[in-house]
């Protein structure tokens, strides 16, 4: 008896393990995630500032027209274009962020599966699912056993069936 619950000990040992391994790599994906998205958003903020500043000169020009110094067509054709350059950069970095949110977001997903498919294993209702070789595992423990020969499981004495 003893030989099995050292044998559940080392199991729950590696799962611990594995849980943990894969904790910490989630740990480090959300931080790579997040210096990725804050680095785009950084680009992001920049462009915004040179928007902001090609407006101010916008609204200067218009002032000093306003005042009787005309300004010139192609300067203000561009800064429109400047404009549309960087609301163009804007866009595309948005979806860069979705982008690197999507990929980590699938990747993070599949790791948290992982952990759920080593921590319980899938037993369908019954306690039973086939084993190599015919056999079936016990609900109460997990252990190996042989439908319609075993009446109770060989590992933790759970009446089978």
């Amino acid at each position: 008896m003893a030989g099995f619950f050292d044998s559940l000990l080392g199991k729950k040992n590696e799962q611990d393990e594995h849980t943990t391994r894969i904790l910490k790599e989630i740990e480090s994906m959300e931080f790579k995630k997040q210096t990725l998205i804050n680095s785009v958003r950084g680009e992001i903020k920049a462009a915004e500032l040179q928007i902001n500043q090609l407006f101010q000169q916008i609204g200067a020009l218009m002032y000093e027209s306003h005042i009787g110094t005309p300004a010139e067509e192609s300067t203000l054709t561009d800064f429109y274009t400047q404009i549309t350059q960087h609301k163009t950069l804007i866009t595309e970095k948005e979806a860069k962020i979705n982008d690197i949110t999507a990929r980590y977001e699938d990747e993070i997903g599949m790791l948290r599966a992982s952990i759920g498919a080593v921590a319980a294993p899938a037993i369908p209702p019954g306690g039973t699912m086939p084993a190599a070789g015919g056999g079936a595992f016990c609900e109460q423990c997990g252990g190996a056993y042989t439908p319609g020969e075993d009446i109770f499981c060989p590992g933790c004495g759970n009446k089978l069936g």
